[in-house]
């Protein structure tokens, strides 16, 4: 397992932000570039630590 700490500091903002386009216009990334991240750091640990719809992110 080799979480990164800017996956970490992404995962804070979504959770914050309950959004993942406006976590990118914070942490510098695009909104892929976040669900990506996203998407790598539950494959790694194993589990679903958000869920997302179109609308909403819980």
């Amino acid at each position: 397992m080799n979480i990164t700490l800017r996956q970490l500091h992404v995962f804070q903002s979504v959770a914050a932000t309950r959004n993942f386009s406006r976590t990118g216009d914070a942490v510098g990334l695009t909104q892929p570039a976040v669900s990506r991240c996203i998407t790598e750091l539950e494959a790694q640990l194993g589990l679903k630590l958000l869920n997302r719809t179109t609308r909403e992110v819980t």
